[in-house]
């Protein structure tokens, strides 16, 4: 199983599945087949129809929203009934770096004012380094000696001794290696979102006391490119299809992060509510792929 795409570059989607082949034989596998995750989804929700349908698969999952527009039977169906196939790398993972970008963020510092010994001018926390707060991988390579000086610099050079101490505790979270904790404590507040009106992030550790809420309000606002960049590849995958969302039947939405409710909204505006269920959520990729595996072992 695979993103829809890897890459919206062809040669570097191509690419990108080579390395995977590559991998896969180097573990030892010598049959090799791949299958996008939002077509395995489509294998696993098919079962559930009793007559043919054409059916959009939304997968929204950690790292990439997958999408395909399929005419699907009870039976099956087969490669040319795959009308198109489109994906983002925008996703669970995106939302998770935006609360922590405008909520959280700030408790560690990324808003500090500092002046330079014998400088004049008020500087911020360059960009490029709050970008990397915003990832719990990118967060671990912060530990590295240039930056961890960097920041006992700037805490030294605040203008604020809130922001200095709000240094203190980033300093603490690279160092003590927190950072994965920290960002499932965000996915927990992000959570709360999907049937709560006020979500939560708290994280305790010895020097960091982190209990932030924010409503559904300020949460669209946060992530409103990421939620209009996903929409726009649904709307971009519909075209390409051929087909108008009047002509799609019923929409499989599948992954964790179906649950958000901006995105629920987004695909009710274009399809109508009624024709949206969320199917295994966090199965239906995975048991499609062992259903392809198995008709490919009868077929063999």
């Amino acid at each position: 199983g695979h993103p829809a795409l890897f890459s919206p570059l062809p040669e570097a989607h191509q690419r990108a599945l080579s390395r995977l082949e590559k991998s896969a034989q180097i573990a030892g596998f010598e049959e090799i087949v791949f299958c996008p995750e939002p077509v395995a989804a489509a294998h696993n929700f098919a079962k559930s129809l009793t007559s043919e349908k054409i059916v959009l698969v939304a997968d929204f999952g950690g790292g990439t929203s997958d999408f395909t527009i399929i005419r699907l039977r009870p039976e099956g169906f087969s490669e040319s009934d795959v009308l198109s196939l489109g994906g983002i790398s925008l996703a669970g993972d995106a939302f998770d770096g935006t609360i922590m970008e405008h909520a959280v963020a700030p408790f560690f510092g990324s808003k500090i004012n500092f002046r330079m010994p014998m400088g004049s001018n008020t500087l911020n926390l360059p960009k490029a380094l709050v970008r990397k707060l915003c990832s719990p991988a990118d967060l671990m390579l912060l530990g590295k000696k240039e930056y961890i000086e960097f920041f006992k610099n700037i805490q030294q050079w605040s203008t604020d001794k809130n922001e200095s101490l709000a240094i203190e505790r980033l300093e603490l979270l690279i160092e003590e290696r927190q950072g994965y904790h920290l960002f499932e404590s965000i996915e927990d507040g992000k959570k709360m979102l999907s049937s709560h009106p006020i979500a939560n992030v708290n994280y305790q550790y010895p020097g960091i006391d982190l209990n932030i809420d924010f409503d559904k309000a300020e949460f669209d606002l946060f992530s409103s490119k990421t939620i209009e960049a996903i929409l726009g590849t649904l709307d971009k995958t519909v075209e390409e299809s051929g087909l108008s969302y009047a002509e799609i039947d019923i929409v499989c939405c599948t992954g964790g992060t179906a649950r958000i409710p901006a995105l629920a909204a987004g695909l009710a505006d274009r399809l109508g509510a009624a024709k949206l269920e969320l199917h295994l959520p966090f199965h239906a990729v995975v048991n499609g792929l062992a259903e392809k595996a198995y008709q490919l072992a009868k077929e063999s």
